[in-house]
């Protein structure tokens, strides 16, 4: 029972610090250079695998298809092809470019919320901040990159593994719930380097895995429970016509990215919790040692002051 009461109070207490650190008007900020990031990003994939001679682009696309809400694939499939009718060497070079400056744009404002719900006071000047939101871009592309590539890999190694298989049922059973398992671990592992890299000091790993792994479900949920609400519900189509694609899409990035930020407040609320239960068995002294390093692997008086 009272750990029943813990984990109400800690998820109540996640829920206000949410509010208190505008993780709604930062998710509604990231959300709109998400936006701008998704579709040339998308279109440096396709277009990078089809100027290497791949004819597997597909696989992105299908992959893409499982998670985007229902009714948007078929606009942004449509975008594709009309960029795609031109040199794709040339395309995935322009959509490169086209993908750096709202990519930055977004890990700098998640890197400003970050600061905002951890309490730390920003130290980096502006041109190192841009350069290093440059370099996060990158580190965070890892994933998606991996994942592409199995995306493409993967369609040959199914065509392999079913042959040899006889074509059972089971194998493909094991096959989807496989490439979903790759989908949510690079959301996974996206969200434990942005929790680490993007604060202006580093949180400890064992105080950004449970966020992670919190706003990993969330994802979760909420892509299917939007997915549910758009296919039977939302009327966007109908009132908007194909402009309610974006808007879904805007929604749905606000989403991922509001979950984002939960995941970071539950981090800190979690580590404050496990900061009191070890302030309640050190003496005074031992209590001020443990609190300059509780949070951050650099912590300064005047910051472990004011944390809560």
């Amino acid at each position: 029972m009272g750990r029943l009461r813990q984990l109400r109070d800690l998820l109540w207490k996640t829920t206000l610090d949410t509010l208190e650190y505008d993780c709604i008007g930062f998710a509604k900020e990231a959300a709109y250079s998400f936006v701008l990031t998704f579709f040339p990003l998308l279109l440096f994939f396709v277009a990078a695998f089809a100027a290497l001679g791949s004819e597997q682009t597909g696989g992105i696309l299908d992959a893409l298809r499982r998670i985007m809400p229902p009714g948007t694939f078929s606009v942004v499939e449509s975008y594709l092809q009309q960029l795609m009718q031109g040199r794709p060497g040339r395309v995935a070079l322009l959509s490169f470019v086209a993908t750096l400056l709202p990519a930055i744009g977004l890990i700098a404002t998640l890197s400003r919320a970050l600061d905002r719900i951890y309490g730390i006071s920003p130290r980096r000047s502006f041109w190192r901040e841009q350069l290093l939101c440059l370099e996060l871009v990158f580190v965070v592309g890892l994933p998606l990159v991996l994942a592409s590539i199995a995306g493409v890999v993967g369609s040959h190694l199914e065509q392999l593994i079913a042959r040899w298989s006889g074509g059972q049922v089971t194998f493909g059973y094991l096959w989807a719930a496989g490439r979903w398992f790759l989908v949510v671990l690079s959301v996974f592992l996206i969200q434990m380097l942005l929790y680490r890299l993007a604060p202006s000091r580093p949180p400890r790993w064992r105080h950004i895995l449970p966020g992670a792994v919190f706003a990993t479900t969330l994802w979760g949920l909420a892509t299917l429970g939007f997915g549910i609400y758009v296919a039977n519900f939302s009327a966007y189509g109908r009132i908007y016509g194909s402009i309610g694609t974006v808007i879904v899409l805007l929604v749905w990035m606000y989403v991922i990215t509001f979950v984002f930020l939960v995941g970071a407040v539950f981090n800190r609320r979690l580590a404050i919790l496990e900061l009191e239960h070890r302030l309640e068995k050190l003496s005074t002294a031992e209590a001020a040692s443990v609190l300059l390093t509780s949070v951050t692997e650099e912590t300064d008086k005047a910051e472990a002051a004011h944390l809560p």
